[in-house]
């Protein structure tokens, strides 16, 4: 399958929340953004960008430590990234799972799913959303049993019913084990999105504990509505500077796999999730 667009998909864990995302785009859109985002890590001095490893002391960012004396190096790096993405015009696709929803989901539905699984299937929703009867293949950075996953992520796929007949349009492809998100750009892109998206929902994640259970979606939203101007003031607040960068005004498909969405995404697939 010759595809007509292309992304690269991360993952950011951290309990209770999962998130695997990244970024979509046509090839004009990749090879301007590879060019661009390359300038950048070589006007800062760096030869990648790595979230996690930006909190490390030593290795390629020691430079920028202790952080609070660099913070404004660190906040100009991160501007300029985000200003590529943006200019490369690349679509974000974000697929989160809240870890206590599916326990309580599983447990209510006695089945047993893959929070990673999820996950990817979350993505493969999303770009099916972005790009309606086009080739789209998705590359996956490295985590444990990948191949794997991406299976049985399509195996999902395959028993929902508003999915399955867009299902031959999606490739996964787990990256080559040879290869790191070093060498790749665009997963660093992924990496960065992906970090940011969680790291967000982890601010908010209350204010949908709050209403996993109420049925009235716009009673939903107003509780919802209330518990962030209470707790931040503005939505703008909820999200570091980064984090509006990349997601307020740019073409963004989130996903969230809470209680209420499960239950949602186990009607379409009438009850079934693997054979």
């Amino acid at each position: 399958m010759a595809a007509d667009f292309k992304g690269y998909m991360d993952d950011s864990f951290k309990d209770p929340l999962l998130v695997i995302g990244g970024y979509v785009g046509g090839y004009l859109r990749w090879e301007f953004f590879e060019a661009e985002w390359s300038a950048v890590l070589g006007r800062h001095g760096v030869p990648y960008f790595h979230m996690k490893e930006m909190a490390s002391p030593t290795g390629v960012y020691a430079k920028w430590h202790p952080i609070e004396e660099h913070k404004e190096e660190v906040r100009s790096f991160l501007s300029d990234l985000t200003k590529i993405i943006t200019e490369s015009r690349l679509v974000a696709i974000l697929s989160l799972v809240r870890l206590a929803d599916l326990d309580r989901f599983e447990k209510e539905r006695k089945l047993k799913l893959d929070p990673y699984v999820l996950a990817i299937y979350g993505c493969m929703r999303g770009a099916c959303e972005e790009n309606p009867g086009f080739n789209t293949e998705l590359v996956f950075d490295h985590f444990d049993k990948t191949s794997s996953r991406l299976r049985k992520a399509s195996e999902y796929a395959s028993h929902s019913s508003d999915l399955k007949d867009n299902l031959p349009n999606i490739k996964l492809t787990p990256l080559n084990r040879d290869i790191t998100s070093r060498k790749i750009l665009p997963l660093q892109a992924a990496d960065l999105a992906a970090w940011e998206f969680r790291k967000h929902h982890d601010n908010v994640k209350e204010s949908l504990d709050l209403v996993q259970d109420i049925l009235d979606a716009d009673f939903a939203w107003e509780v919802q509505e209330q518990w962030i101007l209470d707790r931040f003031g503005s939505h703008e607040k909820t999200m570091r500077k980064s984090a509006q960068a990349l997601f307020v005004g740019n073409e963004v498909y989130p996903r969230i796999w809470d209680y209420k969405t499960l239950n949602e995404a186990h009607e379409l697939q009438n009850g079934i999730w693997c054979s």
